[in-house]
């Protein structure tokens, strides 16, 4: 039998009646759960250790292809039952990161065990993401993260899976046993459509990739043709997703969620699973804004997430609490260099307010007549720890050797530091942020003079900020947009205006707007010299200050720019701040590429970037990288200005 869900039209989302919200609990961010004494099997080493994070990051599944995951565990330590949330793929995988995380931290708060986690080849899982097999990876995953769910005594399983997570979900439902729950959050239904849509989106917002090249692109991924095949060829079958809740109780509330977009709740494939098994069917506000924001500031929908964690948490109501163990590794070998050495990444928390950090080596001591060395790749502010389409991931696994040791990290409020706070959005360049930044720079091993700091957009302004404070062997800045680290509010764009939804938005956007550009005209008929005093305050966008700044506090200073980010750079006065910065020290690499776009979802640009940063590592610390481009012609022309 089929139960539709009843709706409540007042404000917010829809919901069935009778489900009570969750959102009076306190969700501050920065918070912890209280300390709890749990047992953790830690490197083989069981111990009862207190535990005071609000999750426990770890590597999970087989040893030579760890995947990454984070555990929310209940304050009191016992579960009556646990989530397994399969994320979306791609570009969609990080705008829906810390909405994710909230879901994992209501149900946890509730009582249930949440298990969080990156498919191999994609977010900090080893094996490269243009794997051909990577389908099949992908659903080894689930199975490994359902598995450790249950290895821990939590009991009974709901499975998650959003967008592209919950055709996956669906694809591994045959081989993951009799689960609790089954939730569809947004899903993608067919995966021709979502391929079709997906390297349809790359093409028109970013361009063409080299047709030499046969890997397929789409936003924030690049994938092999065989697992595009793959992909393409799921559908979500409805009887799959009857067989994983069977036995079912007519008399017992339905034990099949599925969640869609406001109007989507009477489409034809909804009406076939909810034919097929009893379902709640519920839409949800502000879910294309979740997955696809119309700017690089997102915001979390934390009155969504709370339907879907009460729904969740309803299921599980009349079971046992059990006691939870859980098995932690928070060190394993995730690739090898190409001169065989195994190369390691630890997971850990770094500074006063548990900055969660991963570390990439390559395994063996380091050189003994050196001082330690550290790169450190800094996240953009809508982005956590991997970088764009995965960049710091594949930089750092490819970097690292040779006594030298690279950080990826996630400031408060991103990634997987920090309690997601209610409706929270993006930060950028604020107080908390430039706190995080220098509090993470005095938790490295090596000294300013051994270090190398890179960034991109946003991050490399996170990169010079630390340079200009504490100083660097390097640093690297990637399609920077702002120059001045005084100009620390976000630029006016429309796009940060459409994302408010709100005409009183539009029209105050035209009114700055106007102004903005007629106090623009005034400023660039100025000499340069007052036009780079201006640049000095933050008034205008010049690089004579931060260039000059930087090369007295530095060895040598890289800017690597899209034509997007040149053209920025060349409004600002950039040639003539370039060469009277070079007057004084000619410590500077400026590049500018042909092709591309600022956000390095461009494949080709991306991947030359990556070549740039391993020749600007080999010249910071004097040795050949463990990446070499074998001689290759560069994938997007350039100009060294």
């Amino acid at each position: 039998m089929t139960r539709w869900a009843q709706y409540d039209h007042g404000a917010g989302n829809r919901r069935p009646k009778g489900m009570d919200s969750m959102s009076g609990q306190d969700t501050g961010a920065g918070r912890h759960t209280s300390p709890v004494s749990t047992e953790i099997v830690d490197n083989n080493r069981t111990e009862t250790a207190t535990v005071a994070a609000a999750s426990v990051e770890t590597w999970i599944g087989p040893a030579d292809r760890p995947i990454f995951a984070s555990i929310h565990r209940p304050a009191d330590g016992t579960a009556r039952g646990a989530v397994v949330i399969c994320g979306p793929l791609g570009r969609e995988h990080v705008t829906t990161y810390r909405g994710v995380r909230q879901l994992a931290e209501r149900v946890a708060d509730a009582g249930l065990l949440a298990v969080r986690f990156d498919y191999p080849g994609l977010g900090d899982s080893a094996g490269p993401q243009d794997d051909p097999a990577a389908l099949s990876g992908w659903l080894d995953g689930i199975r490994s993260a359902v598995d450790y769910a249950r290895s821990t005594g939590a009991g009974e399983v709901t499975l998650v899976g959003l967008r592209a997570g919950a055709l996956l979900a669906s694809a591994a439902l045959t081989h993951l046993g009799p689960l609790r729950s089954v939730v569809l959050w947004d899903p993608v239904a067919a995966g021709r459509r979502y391929v079709r849509e997906q390297t349809a989106l790359y093409r028109m917002t970013v361009g063409e990739d080299d047709p030499v090249d046969p890997r397929v692109s789409i936003t924030g991924a690049v994938w092999h043709p065989d697992a595009v095949t793959g992909l393409s060829a799921l559908s979500i079958d409805p009887s799959w997703v009857r067989k994983a809740v069977e036995p079912i109780d007519p008399g017992q509330p339905p034990r099949v969620l599925c969640a869609v977009r406001i109007g989507d709740a009477g489409g034809r494939w909804v009406r076939e699973l909810t034919d097929e098994v009893p379902t709640d069917t519920i839409e949800l506000d502000r879910q294309e804004a979740f997955v696809n924001p119309p700017s690089f500031i997102g915001s979390v929908p934390t009155a969504s997430i709370d339907t879907l964690a009460t729904w969740i948490v309803d299921r599980h109501r009349d079971l046992p609490a059990a006691a939870v163990r859980l098995d932690v590794a928070t060190t394993r070998r995730v690739g090898v260099t190409p001169g065989g050495q195994d190369i390691l990444e630890t997971i850990s928390r770094r500074g006063p307010h548990d900055l969660v950090t991963i570390t990439t080596r390559v395994d063996g001591p380091p050189p003994a007549d050196r001082r330690p060395e550290t790169i450190v790749l800094h996240a953009t502010g809508s982005e956590h720890r991997i970088g764009p389409s995965r960049l710091w991931v594949d930089a750092a696994r490819a970097l690292a050797g040779d006594g030298v040791e690279v950080v990826r990290y996630d400031r408060r409020g991103t990634g997987d530091t920090g309690t997601v706070a209610p409706d929270e959005d993006s930060p950028f360049a604020s107080a908390t942020s430039r706190a995080d930044l220098l509090d993470f720079a005095e938790t490295l091993p090596s000294a300013p003079r051994d270090t190398m700091l890179i960034g991109m957009c946003s991050g490399s302004w996170n990169s010079a900020f630390v340079g200009a404070a504490r100083g660097a062997r390097e640093v690297v800045m990637i399609n920077t947009a702002i120059w001045s680290l005084r100009k620390r509010r976000v630029p006016l764009r429309r796009a940060h205006f459409d994302a408010m939804e709100s005409s009183t938005a539009d029209r105050l956007f035209v009114v700055l707007r106007t102004v903005r550009n007629a106090g623009r005209d005034l400023i660039d008929a100025l000499p340069y010299r007052a036009f780079a005093a201006l640049g000095t305050l933050g008034v205008t966008n010049n690089p004579e200050r931060l260039l000059r700044t930087l090369g007295n506090r530095s060895e040598h200073v890289t800017v690597l720019l899209s034509p997007e980010d040149s053209g920025v750079f060349r409004a600002g006065r950039g040639l003539q701040a370039l060469r009277r910065a070079r007057a004084g020290a000619d410590r500077f690499t400026v590049v500018e590429f042909d092709n591309g776009d600022h956000t390095l979802i461009h494949r080709d640009l991306r991947e030359e970037t990556l070549h740039h940063l391993t020749r600007a590592v080999d010249r910071a610390f004097r040795r050949r990288p463990a990446l070499s481009d074998g001689g290759a012609p560069p994938r997007v022309s350039s100009t060294e200005l």
